[in-house]
């Protein structure tokens, strides 16, 4: 085994901690409101921010964390040493995660206190454009 598949597995298995991380969360949230253990809000208006709120994040956080890798990677090209861009690499992809999955976090708990589906809805989103966000070795090659 060679250290680029050491370094690689590395990040695949901080990747699949982080999903799994807001995938339990949002499971058992989703059970405890289901199962009426959880107290809810039921005023409209704060259901209403809450879910503005978690919109908002949303719609700021994932194009950032995009932006960001991209100009990560946009930066790396000056380096030639492998070793330098594989660190610019790992600090890229681990911010990008990291904003996706605050998120998704932060819509799970606004589904949490408001009940409102779209906290819900859009942290399965989040986690399916984390999914496609999976780190990996043709992801190194093609954008640093």
């Amino acid at each position: 085994m060679n250290k680029d598949d050491n370094y690689f597995r590395t990040l695949n298995v901080l990747f699949v901690a982080l999903i799994a991380g807001l995938g339990m969360f949002l499971a058992l949230t989703y059970w405890m409101i289901g199962k009426g253990d959880f107290p809810i809000m039921n005023d409209p208006e704060t259901n209403y921010i809450l879910s503005t709120i978690g919109i908002l994040v949303a719609i700021v956080a994932i194009p950032l964390a995009f932006y960001l890798f991209r100009q990560r990677g946009e930066n790396s090209k000056r380096y030639s040493d492998r070793s330098d861009k594989k660190e610019i690499y790992r600090s890229a992809i681990i911010t990008k995660l990291a904003l996706m999955e605050m998120a998704g976090l932060t819509n799970v708990v606004m589904y949490m206190i408001s009940g409102e589906k779209q906290g819900l809805l859009l942290s399965i989103m989040i986690i399916i454009v984390m999914l496609i966000s999976k780190p990996g070795e043709s992801q190194f090659m093609n954008d640093f």
